[in-house]
């Protein structure tokens, strides 16, 4: 479906993005840790609530804060 479609398409922009800035395993462990950038929010929680544009922004602070 269309919905299913995008969802795909969100879920593999946001892990591309995140495997250019961390390691595989810390890539796991951020998408299921509370991210304070998403108000406490687990990335893959808001990845299939909001979309990826949040989870996208999240990831920019991490590589803003130095912490990849």
């Amino acid at each position: 479906s269309p919905e299913m479609s995008s969802r795909i398409i969100d879920i593999h922009d946001v892990l591309n993005r995140a495997l250019q800035i961390m390691h595989p395993r810390v890539v796991l462990s951020w998408l299921v840790g509370s991210n304070q950038h998403l108000g406490g929010a687990r990335p893959i929680d808001a990845l299939a609530i909001r979309g990826a544009p949040p989870v996208i922004e999240a990831l920019q602070a991490f590589e803003d804060l130095g912490y990849a």
